[in-house]
């Protein structure tokens, strides 16, 4: 309980004030500059754009399959995106554990395959569910039967068809359920160390917590055009005035141009020690390379125009 001041100590607090005699009060540290690990061994083949659409669409997955999953089972369910991340297809598949079942997925119309994994035990618990018990009901560990295997595909071609629907607004493509694998069938998805965006969800049934997990090979996207590459510049500025504005914004942007005649590559030792009046040797004369800052762009040959040297470009860069 916090204790009331009188009048007169009030005054007295004020009357300190006046006279600087409050202590002052200790000055907050500073909080240094935040450290990010990075792991350098995980691939980067998805570009950061790709990882955050998958996150926008994987979170309006978790908004949809809520409801629909709420209303199959008469069970309160909740569904959050707790990371987008790349690793290799084996890291994926080891990050899986051997308590999951997967689900393989067609992607269409680029006819190749994806996967998702849910854990075991939270697809006992939804078969359950699906039969009648409650909240309070135990589940035990078990090998799927027939009939829980036929459930089980019930429950993946629930969570693919609402997949579905938001991968086909953010990402342009379908998904089709087709299989489900009690054992890892990764090796007929993608070699193992090809790249993949894996996408974990967190589940809540019955105040327990499980992991669903989206597993995306680079091979099975990469043709995939449009919603899935970087943003059209013409989808953000369809109005031809204002691409127009934007044309002669970027045309006044000031870009070095070079030309390079020749290169030699030197070690360091050669490097220091050259020094005023040495010859450095590049070779025959061939054709000059022109460069917009880092970027090759064009071929040429050297020439004059008046009394300044010039390049007359010959062909592209390649």
């Amino acid at each position: 309980m916090t204790e009331q001041l009188s009048d007169s100590q009030i005054d007295a607090l004020f009357e300190a004030e006046r006279d600087g005699r409050l202590p002052t009060a200790p000055s907050r540290r500073t909080r240094g500059p935040r450290i990010t690990p990075i792991d350098f061994a995980r691939p980067t083949t998805f570009t950061k754009d790709q990882e955050r659409q998958l996150r926008r669409v994987h979170e309006s997955f978790c908004r949809t399959t809520t409801t629909a999953l709420s209303g199959e089972t008469h069970a309160t369910v909740d569904l959050e995106v707790i990371g987008v991340n790349q690793l290799g297809w084996s890291s994926a598949i080891q990050e899986a554990g051997t308590d999951s079942i997967y689900a393989l997925i067609e992607i269409s119309p680029l006819q190749t395959m994806m996967m998702m994994t849910l854990e075991r035990m939270f697809v006992l618990a939804l078969i359950d569910r699906l039969c009648g018990g409650g909240p309070h009901t135990q589940v035990t560990d078990r090998r799927l039967t027939e009939i829980d295997m036929m459930l089980a595909r019930r429950v993946f071609q629930l969570m693919v068809e609402q997949l579905s629907f938001v991968w086909k607004e953010g990402v342009g493509v379908e998904l089709a359920f087709t299989e489900i694998e009690l054992d890892s069938p990764g090796a007929q998805i993608a070699s193992p160390a090809e790249p993949a965006l894996v996408a974990a969800v967190e589940i809540w049934l019955d105040q327990r917590s499980f992991v669903l997990r989206v597993m995306l090979p680079y091979d099975s996207i990469k043709d995939a055009t449009g919603k899935f590459t970087d943003a059209d510049p013409d989808e953000l500025t369809s109005n031809p005035e204002q691409r127009g504005r934007m044309t002669r914004a970027l045309g006044q942007i000031g870009i070095e141009l070079r030309a390079e005649v020749a290169r030699i590559d030197v070690t360091a030792d050669q490097l220091l020690a050259m020094k005023v009046g040495d010859i450095v040797t590049l070779g025959p004369a061939g054709p000059i390379t022109l460069y917009a800052d880092g970027a090759a762009i064009h071929r040429g040959k050297p020439g004059a125009n008046g009394t300044r040297r010039a390049v007359q470009i010959t062909g592209g860069r390649s």
